[in-house]
């Protein structure tokens, strides 16, 4: 039962919400006249920044536009952050829901003379059309900023332009709210716009060599199934304990020759290797041998993955394969759950969750999760009740 302390918080917070998702719509009505979509777009811009995961979770909308306007030229603005970190480049090269990528850096376009060059460039490519699939974290200012810019480059119209997160009251919120997954959140932002979504899918190019390549990589393994385990996580406070994940693959492995698979991209060479020599030979490290799209089709032969809150879990969303996630309480709760109903999410909220903390020496709410559970929902997502009763007890 709600207190009236909480009561009263969750009024502010909604009103926050709302007060500047308006202010937002308002300055867009001052900038664009037209209140509709042009019938006449030729040429989108559809602006999406982030990491691996940020860029999976827009397929879906992206697909959507190409879906509603298919003589349309549509080209994806988009950044990882910092040069080296992967993204949209290394997923959406050859997508065929697009027809061209532009790339930058923030540290490339600090000055006055770089910013007014960057969109130069872009106005010269004469969009009429642009769509921001926000981040989730996005501030208001940067909302303003966007929507400037999408003047500036001389676009008929824009749109996309909203408050997601604030941290106002965040414990509150998970407690009493109910948020969208970050797939349905953006298709909600086209479907308000008047987009028709007919097909949510995640057309990922992932070429017949790639396709190849990993079939014959797969044909060492047994008969068993293949289990794919993913220990790494981009942010400190998403990090399962090594150890535990350890366990966890030795009692997987000892479960009817399952097939034990360690995953990850090249910063996570270490922490991987480090988990293999804690397993044993029943683990596979390939962390870092792989492309992203090579490893998405690995994925899509997997029965199982079992991850922290990272772009793995919605790698393997995206080609139909359960997850169970092993997620921290560091950010509010369901923004980043997996997409489709195949997934499991396990989710301790002690007394100091949605703490938007970047890194904690505690993580109570990780070490709440212990290995029993995480092999009890693995077990249902693989539709064995008893998948390891003797095992467990034996413990």
């Amino acid at each position: 039962m709600k207190s009236l302390k909480d009561k009263t918080a969750l009024i502010v917070v909604q009103f926050i919400y709302n007060f500047l998702n308006f202010l937002l719509s308002a300055f867009r009505g001052l900038l664009f006249i037209r209140k509709t979509i042009p019938g006449n777009v030729r040429n989108i811009l559809v602006f999406r920044f982030g990491n691996i995961g940020d860029t999976i979770c827009a397929v879906p909308a992206m697909n959507v536009i190409r879906e509603n306007f298919p003589e349309a030229k549509i080209v994806l603005l988009s950044s990882p952050g910092r040069p080296g970190a992967a993204g949209a480049k290394e997923i959406l090269e050859n997508a065929e829901f697009l027809d061209g990528l532009i790339i930058y850096y923030p540290e490339e376009i600090k000055s006055l003379n770089e910013k007014y060059n960057f969109i130069r460039k872009i106005k010269k490519e004469r969009f009429d059309l642009f769509i921001e699939l926000p981040a989730n974290l996005t501030g208001f200012s940067a909302e303003i900023r966007n929507m400037v810019f999408s003047k500036l480059i001389g676009v008929k119209y824009a749109f996309g332009f909203r408050i997601n997160t604030i941290r106002l009251f965040a414990k509150v919120q998970s407690d009493y709210l109910k948020f969208d997954n970050e797939v349905e959140r953006l298709l909600k932002i086209l479907k308000a716009e008047g987009v028709a979504i007919e097909n949510i899918s995640f057309p990922l190019p992932v070429s017949e060599e790639d396709r190849e390549f990993v079939n014959n990589f797969l044909e060492k393994f047994s008969n068993g199934k293949i289990i794919a385990l993913n220990p790494n996580a981009k942010r400190e406070t998403n990090l399962w304990p090594l150890e535990r994940y350890a366990e966890l693959g030795r009692w997987l492995a000892a479960d009817n020759g399952n097939n034990i698979l360690i995953i990850g991209g090249k910063a996570d060479k270490e922490r991987a290797a480090r988990l293999k020599q804690m397993i044993g030979e029943d683990a596979i490290n390939v962390a870092g041998k792989f492309s992203l799209l090579q490893t998405i089709e690995i994925l899509r032969h997997c029965s199982l993955l079992i991850s922290n809150d990272t772009g793995a879990v919605h790698m393997a969303s995206a080609v139909g394969t359960p997850v169970v996630g092993i997620y921290s309480a560091w950010q509010l709760k369901g923004k980043w759950y997996p997409y489709g109903k195949k997934s499991i999410v396990l989710r301790k909220e002690p007394e100091c969750h949605t703490c938007y903390l970047n890194k904690c020496k505690q993580l109570d709410c990780l070490k709440l999760i212990d290995v029993n559970e995480v092999l009890d929902k693995a077990g249902e997502v693989l539709h064995k009740k008893n998948l390891w009763p003797n095992l467990i007890t034996a413990r």
